[in-house]
């Protein structure tokens, strides 16, 4: 009897402790989870979440943000997309650690909160529009085809934002786009390639000379291009095409200076008299020279030069101002010295002189 009733004051006590104990907590007596306690109470009482929380498992992800300027891309035939690079960074890849049953919602969540940005995502799938800066981007502010997307290690998942789960090394970028028939996935995505490769080849261009290397990149870039339809055109950017317009004008610019530097060079050619000959300097008298040269038929005249070294020193002595005349006398030479003659043709037309090249030269010796 007396041990029915110990036995019933046991199940008693037990019951009563149960009762007393909250749902969904323990008390650990480990100091690996007590953390911090009283004096009084040195075990620390944890809820079942918490716990879950500390032996949580962590992914490392990488997430960018790729937004764009408030526009109207059909009027403007500007549409900026991901598959043309032609947006802009809102947030730079960066590396986030979360729960290893985050979502992509959860992942672009975090991320907005540590810039300062919001998102509008009423039903929890969709994201309709960013917040940055006071500024709201949202689905149509940029066309009827324009709106929020992401890819997943580089294409666009059929998942919503909130069902599509990450692992370990994902890389999300979140973006906007003018024209989503033109991104990965899309049907419009292999018509965007002939667009990216036009948008290439105006790249390539790269600084502009007056060469035959320019030019087949500016007329290979330019047959790219003519050959898009609008719709694709839409997708290179004015930006894009402005490269090449600039490209083309400043070849332009290149080849009027250029022609117009061989015409003027042509003009000079022209009117420049050929080169005459010294035929002979001869002795006259004790101290005087007589030189003779060949008549040049476009010259005006001729340029008589002196000196007393072969090399250097040249002073002009004489300016013939009839072509006809060939000869010139240089009087009160000094003796036992030697002197050097050369002789040019000029030629003045409309105000301008031209020269031709210097003659041979030849010398003679005061004794």
């Amino acid at each position: 009897m007396r041990c029915k009733k110990y036995l019933y004051g046991c199940i008693c006590a037990i019951l009563m402790m149960i009762l007393l104990i909250p749902v969904h907590t323990y008390a650990s007596i480990d100091e690996s989870l007590s953390g911090s306690g009283t004096e009084n109470n040195p075990y620390q009482i944890r809820t079942l979440d918490d716990f879950n929380e500390i032996n949580e498992e962590k992914i490392n992800v990488t997430f960018s943000l790729l937004g764009d300027e408030i526009h109207d891309a059909e009027e403007e035939g500007d549409a900026h997309t991901l598959s043309m690079d032609t947006l802009q960074t809102w947030i730079p890849a960066s590396s986030y650690s979360v729960s290893a049953n985050a979502t992509v919602k959860d992942l672009l969540e975090l991320a907005l909160a540590e810039n300062n940005m919001s998102c509008r995502n009423p039903g929890g799938n969709y994201v309709q529009s960013i917040t940055k800066d006071d500024i709201t981007l949202g689905e149509f502010d940029n066309g009827s085809m324009s709106g929020w997307m992401y890819t997943l290690n580089g294409t666009h998942p059929l998942l919503a934002v909130s069902e599509q789960y990450l692992e370990e090394g994902d890389v999300v970028v979140f973006h906007y786009t003018d024209q989503y028939y033109y991104e990965e996935g899309s049907s419009g995505y292999e018509e965007a390639q002939a667009a990216l490769q036009a948008l290439q080849k105006i790249q390539s261009i790269g600084t502009v000379s007056y060469n035959t290397s320019s030019k087949s990149k500016i007329d290979a870039a330019r047959k790219a291009y003519d050959a898009l339809s609008d719709d694709l055109k839409s997708i290179i950017t004015k930006a894009g095409y402005k490269v090449l317009t600039d490209a083309e004008s400043r070849y332009a610019q290149l080849k009027k200076a250029d022609d117009a530097q061989k015409a003027k060079a042509a003009y000079i050619k022209q009117n420049t008299p050929s080169a005459t000959a010294l035929k002979s300097v001869k002795k006259k008298g004790k101290n005087a020279a007589v030189l003779k040269w060949k008549k040049i038929a476009k010259a005006s005249g001729y340029l008589v030069y002196m000196s007393t070294k072969k090399s250097t020193g040249y002073k002009k002595i004489a300016s013939i101002k009839k072509n006809t005349t060939l000869t010139y006398t240089k009087k009160k030479l000094t003796r036992k010295r030697t002197y050097y003659f050369k002789v040019r043709s000029y030629r003045k037309v409309g105000g301008v002189t031209y020269y031709g090249a210097y003659s041979n030269i030849k010398l003679i010796k005061i004794k």
